[in-house]
This record gives structure tokens, sequence and C-alpha cells, in this order.
């Protein structure tokens, strides 16, 4: 068999996202305390819709400044919606560099343009690693829907059966195994450098 495709996952895997602070900017520009729990408020319908392009950046902060409460301008809503973007696993990025001589790359993200667009002026090394980038709001579908890890095998021109699918939510790589792909969830440091020795083909980072 040929080298395993390796498919990647980006947010809270390759790079770090912290929900709460996108909480407190929405907080500040409703003038008021969000009493809301993070993956409860991210996860409704209105963030999923977005994150399949089911509805438009317009819609988007229209219904943001519905839940809010507030007449914010386009650009104070989408800093806030940015806030949780915190930076690049850069020991990570490192290790993807040595995994790119041996295996074919890909990238699999439920994301949306508002992100992609900080996130590709912020860390363009980052997404230059990968053989193909597949993104939910360009696929019209979202990781678990089985029929996306389908779709970015068409598009990676790559045997599902022979892919790996390395995400930190156990949703998806249930979604993923559906699919028949192989899956490995990513929690912390100690599941990386699991997965790290189990595929490096040359040392890796200590940790």
């Amino acid at each position: 068999m040929n080298s395993p495709i390796l498919v990647f996952d980006l947010g809270d895997v390759l790079y770090q996202v912290d929900y709460k602070k996108s909480l407190n900017q929405f907080g500040t520009l409703a003038g008021k305390p969000l009493e809301f729990d993070p993956d409860e408020l991210f996860f409704r319908d209105i963030f999923k819709n977005f994150e399949t392009g089911a509805i438009s950046e317009k819609s988007f902060r229209k219904e943001i400044r519905m839940i809010l409460g507030s007449e914010s301008l386009d650009d104070e809503i989408d800093a806030a919606w940015n806030a949780m973007l915190v930076g690049v696993k850069n020991r990570r990025m490192a290790d993807l560099l040595k995994l790119k001589k041996e295996y074919p790359l890909f990238l699999l993200s439920n994301t949306n343009p508002i992100h992609m667009r900080k996130l590709e002026t912020e860390c363009p090394g980052l997404f230059s690693i990968f053989d193909k980038c597949m993104y939910s709001f360009e696929m019209a579908l979202r990781k678990p829907m089985i029929e996306i890890y389908e779709k970015a095998a068409d598009l990676g021109g790559y045997a599902i059966k022979n892919s790996w699918m390395i995400d930190d939510r156990a949703e998806n790589i249930e979604g993923a195994k559906l699919a028949g792909m192989m899956a490995l969830q990513i929690k912390n440091d100690e599941d990386w450098k699991g997965l790290m020795k189990l595929l490096a083909p040359v040392p890796m980072n200590n940790y």
C-alpha cells in the first residue's frame, strides 16, 4: 500500500482556539457579560450555517447583532469573532514540515470566510505545507457529515480507505470512521506526541 494520506483538522490541532475570548468580546459589544457556555453558543445553527456557506457574511453579522442586541459595526463584529484565534502551534507546524517529506498532507477544516481571511494573512506558511486545503464553507458541508470526508477524498484525489483523519473533536473522528477513514483524536500534547512517534520516519521534536 502507498503511504497513508494524512488529513488534519485546523482548530485546536494545528492552531490554538479560545472560544471564551470571542465570548468576552461579544459581551463588550453587547454592553454586558453574556451568560452563555461558549460550546453552546458557538455551535448554534447560525455558526453551523456560516461554516457551510448557507448564510452570507452580511446575514451572519445581522444575526450576531440580534443575539447581542447591539448595532455594532461590521469591523467590530469581525474583530470579536476573530478574537478566538490565538495562534499557530509552532512545534506542531515544525513536525508537519518533517512529515511532509514522507506523507501526502491535506487540511480539512470547519471554518468560515471571516476567519480564513485573517488566518491566511497571519500564517500563510502553515497552509503552504499542505497538498490541498479544504474548507467547509467552500464545500457546503461540515464535519462530522459523512459526505464531507467523501468529497474531500474526491477533491484531493486520494482513496478514503488509505487516509487518516486527525481531529480534536470526538464527533468528527466518529464521522470519519463512518466514512471509511482511519482516525485519531488529538486532545493534548501527549496525543500529538503519540501520533508523531507512530508516523515519524525521522526523529521529531523533543517534548
